[in-house]
Order: structure tokens, then sequence, then C-alpha cells
């Protein structure tokens, strides 16, 4: 065997070992950050199972309502736009407006955001109560 050959060999040789070595550092960092779990955009759909379920077979578009639409109520706006987003893919192919004026509203609220709400808006609602800061609102008509 010559020189360049033996190179060569221990040149592919080193590339495949570092390459393994680099796949198995980047799998332990992964698992570390728990980036190996569920997706978020999964997690937040799964949240959504039960509230889904409850929305009567017929209903194509539904009110949003979250905490950034409750005055005086402090909040997050990138988190809030972003979870405005996951509820239209989560409830899909059911609309997502953000509005007050549909029968049944998706209430994505703080409890401090939803008692003051609650006390602010004339009307009658039923609300179920879900995990995770979801209301399910439906407007009873007079």
């Amino acid at each position: 065997m010559t020189i360049r050959r033996i190179l060569q060999v221990g040149l592919i040789g080193w590339v495949i070992y570092s390459s393994f070595t680099q796949s198995f550092a980047y799998l332990i960092s992964t698992k570390e950050r728990g980036s190996l779990e569920q997706d978020p955009v999964t997690t937040w759909e799964t949240k959504f199972v039960r509230l889904k379920k409850a929305l009567p077979t017929s209903t194509v578009a539904v009110g949003y309502l979250a905490d950034w639409d409750v005055p005086g109520i402090t909040y997050n706006d990138g988190n809030q736009y972003g979870e405005y987003v996951l509820i239209q893919y989560a409830l899909s192919p059911v609309i997502v407006a953000r509005d007050t004026d549909y029968e049944w509203l998706v209430g994505n609220l703080t409890h401090e955001a939803y008692e003051k709400w609650q006390r602010s808006t004339q009307g009658s609602f039923e609300v179920s109560f879900f995990r995770n800061n979801l209301y399910l609102i439906h407007k009873v008509k007079p």
C-alpha cells in the first residue's frame, strides 16, 4: 500500500469518526434541552382536543378573546400573537377570528383577565372552563 493510499484511507476514517462523534454530541445536547420530545405545535394542539369536541359540529367560525383584549391586563404581545396563530391551527377547519361578535368564543385568558372580562361584559354567557386557561364561551340569546 502506498503512502498516498494510506493517507486517503486515514482521512476517510477520520471523516467518518468525526461525523459519528459530532452526531452523537448533537443528539445528547438536544436530548438535554428537551428537543426530542413532542414539538410545541403538537403539544398546543392536544390542549384543544376537549374544547374542539365541545363545539357544536355545525360551528364554522368562533371569536377569540385573550388577555390583550381585556383593558388593564398586562401581557406579552409576542406570546399572545403566537398563541392566536396556534389556536387557529389547532381548531382548524373552524375559523378563529379576533372578534367577539360570534355566538361561540374561545377564551385564552389568565384567571385575572377572565374575572375582569366577566365583570365588564354585559349579556348572558355559558362558560366552560378547560385546563391551561382555556374557556369556551357561548353567548346565550335572551
